[in-house]
């Protein structure tokens, strides 16, 4: 068994172009052997369909209620071994396996924003730890949210066609000058915004406020127009060339 990286992202719907767009781009830079999806939106024989197309040999999901939720861990089998013990709507509890025996146990969590659910899932995670004397990896978002007007402007944040248009306008006057200063500057500024958005999720996490927020979708924004300049700029590379 290889060491464990897990990949942990609040998606937000999986079911877009623009969720495989960033999901590659995740993938490529952090090289996880486990990933966790929270809050897909999709459950069954389309939710196999895109998973399928992920790059990852085995999976465990939890199907959304509605269009709420939706649990996805994906893993590839030839170098790390999971075995799911249980889960929740909120949860899904595994253990690290080597020659069938565990040696770990893995929780992966999405806390609903209902404080009753949250409660819940506290009580779960109590009573697990009172049945096991593993070591014990926590992992996901808690979603310690007091009110729904906290998440103000995020939720369009992944789902504005208008940024998009206004990227490929952008995008096609520019690329006809592009050049290798551009193309660094890329790299940094994508470096940069993942940054700040990694600093921006643990301090929403930690205290939320509407100012954080929206900063949130901002930077949201920009890293999907970085994203689709690169595709562009790469692609214009290999035409050139």
């Amino acid at each position: 068994m290889e060491s464990i990286s897990i990949l942990a992202w609040d998606v937000r719907g999986a079911a877009s172009v623009e969720f495989k767009r960033i999901f590659r781009d995740l993938i490529r830079q952090h090289e996880p052997n486990v990933v966790l999806l929270t809050k897909t939106q999709v459950g069954g024989q389309k939710a196999r369909q895109i998973i399928s197309n992920l790059g990852y040999s085995k999976y465990h999901t939890v199907e959304p209620m509605g269009y709420a939720g939706g649990l996805w861990v994906l893993w590839n089998e030839n170098q790390i071994s999971l075995r799911m013990i249980e889960d929740t709507f909120q949860e899904i509890h595994a253990s690290v396996d080597v020659n069938g025996s565990p040696i770990a146990l893995v929780s992966f969590v999405y806390g609903s924003p209902s404080r009753h659910r949250r409660k819940i899932l506290w009580e779960n995670l109590v009573n697990l730890s009172t049945v096991h004397n593993l070591p014990w990896l926590v992992g996901g978002d808690f979603n310690e949210i007091l009110s729904p007007d906290e998440k103000w402007g995020v939720v369009d944040a992944w789902n504005s066609d208008h940024s998009l248009s206004n990227a490929l306008t952008i995008l096609k006057d520019k690329v006809i000058s592009w050049n290798k200063y551009s193309l660094g500057n890329i790299f940094v500024k994508k470096k940069t915004l993942l940054k700040r958005l990694n600093g921006i999720g643990h301090a929403l996490n930690a205290r939320p406020s509407p100012q954080l927020a929206i900063l949130e979708q901002n930077l949201s924004n920009q890293y999907r127009e970085i994203l689709l300049m690169e595709e562009e700029l790469w692609a214009s590379k290999a035409r050139l060339g």
